[in-house]
């Protein structure tokens, strides 16, 4: 993994070694996104100007991916850096140890509970929550920010938990508290005010009740007016920018470079912890099983309409049954609306930046809008199909009617449970 080390540049000789500090970036600091040592160089040249010789790395790519992340594999690696830096010249081992951002946070926290390498540790940002359950309250954050209302959020949770059950959503139920409950280094935890991603009042709380609970009394809690990666926030958080937070690496470079781990007075609070709108809440599971046949009889029944109509084509029988525009329609709507409604909830599931719902009409996305007319459409169509066919029920194709017509029928339960028929 290629990594760069920042280094004071008026260094000292090398008998006046000092403080090293490996920089491990979030979930989307990985090498086909952001590049670690471009998303954290201004955090790593900001300490190295104060004295501490930074190492900033790109995560792995083998064994990491969009479903599969090993937070002890990522700790591991953050120890083999810490390795590297110690071996530097100028850097003391005695006073080095790891940063950890966002997600990074639990690699660092497994690698100091793993080592006694580990001299200290600093995150920021860092979620005492499970993967998952954090990840179903920041987007209900985003969501509130971005003006969605209506079905929408919900469907979109329902897909997380869905995405979860199956066991897609990588370490989903990972708990973060037994790394903390066996930290003895000491602890640097910081978070902004404005964290909309961290759930920061309850991983306040929990990480340091983790922290208590292991003995470790060497912590310190400050809170900064920032947001999630302590960066100069708007008003609510969001969006991200890219400008630190003044003070914020004199407060960590000041604690690092301290003897006894004690933060700069005048930077950051130590009360009251920050503001949080809602609190979090665990992920339901969800029938797997249930939604995977569901949704492949839905599928199904919608396909055989064009299928048969293929098949008879073939065959050179042209006859066909008498309710031919709105079942071809049933087929068309039904087919789309299934699968592009499944489609586009997983995407938005995988989309950890959060940031590519585009414009909104009526508090709801312009895919979302098209979705919910489809599902309007298909239902429309049912009644259409199912009256017609009544109708004329002597004309032919009753058997591949009947099962577009239980297909039509199915979609409406179906439709209602994903919000695709609700305002």
């Amino acid at each position: 993994m290629h990594g760069t080390v920042f280094a004071p540049s008026n260094s000292p000789a090398e008998a006046t070694r000092r403080p090293g500090l490996v920089m491990v970036g979030g979930s989307t600091s990985a090498a086909h996104a952001t590049p670690a040592t471009t998303a954290l160089r201004p955090e790593a040249e900001s300490y190295a100007r104060r004295g501490v010789v930074t190492l900033v790395y790109d995560k792995r790519t083998v064994g990491y991916s969009t479903f599969h992340h090993d937070y002890a594999q990522l700790g591991d690696d953050a120890l083999a850096a810490l390795r590297a830096l110690d071996r530097q010249p100028g850097v003391d081992p005695a006073r080095s140890g790891l940063w950890g951002l966002s997600e990074g946070a639990w690699a660092v926290s497994l690698a100091a509970a793993k080592s006694q390498d580990v001299r200290f540790v600093v995150t920021i940002g860092a979620a005492g929550l499970p993967p998952a359950r954090q990840t179903g309250w920041t987007d209900e954050q985003l969501f509130r920010h971005a003006g969605l209302s209506g079905s929408m959020p919900g469907a979109v949770n329902r897909a997380l938990r869905l995405v979860s059950s199956a066991g897609l959503y990588p370490a989903a139920d990972y708990d973060p508290l037994p790394a903390w409950r066996r930290l003895r280094q000491p602890v640097l935890l910081l978070w902004g005010d404005r964290d909309r991603q961290a759930v920061p009042a309850e991983s306040t709380r929990l990480i340091s009740a983790a922290l208590a609970q292991g003995g470790n009394r060497q912590v310190t809690v400050r809170f900064l007016p920032g947001n999630h990666d302590l960066h100069t926030p708007t008003d609510d958080g969001f969006p991200h920018t890219p400008t630190q937070i003044p003070g914020a690496a004199d407060l960590v470079a000041g604690w690092i470079n301290d003897p006894s781990h004690t933060p700069p007075p005048g930077l950051g609070t130590s009360s009251p912890t920050p503001h949080q709108l809602t609190a979090s809440r665990p992920l339901a599971p969800i029938n797997v099983g249930l939604e995977i046949a569901a949704a492949t009889a839905l599928l199904a029944a919608f396909a055989s309409y064009p299928a048969t109509a293929a098949t008879r084509r073939l065959m050179g029988r042209r006859t066909a049954p008498a309710v031919r525009a709105p079942a071809r329609l049933l087929a068309a709507t039904g087919l789309a609306g299934t699968g592009l409604s499944l489609l586009y909830l997983v995407f938005l599931v995988a989309d950890t930046g959060g940031y590519t719902l585009g414009p909104l009409l009526g508090g709801r996305t312009l895919p979302w809008l098209g979705l919910q007319v489809l599902a309007a459409t298909t239902v429309a169509a049912t009644v259409a199909t199912a009256a017609l066919w009544w109708r004329r029920r002597d004309g032919g194709g009753a058997v591949r009617l009947a099962i577009l017509l239980a297909g039509g029928l199915l979609f409406i339960p179906w439709a209602l449970s994903w919000g695709l028929l609700l305002p």
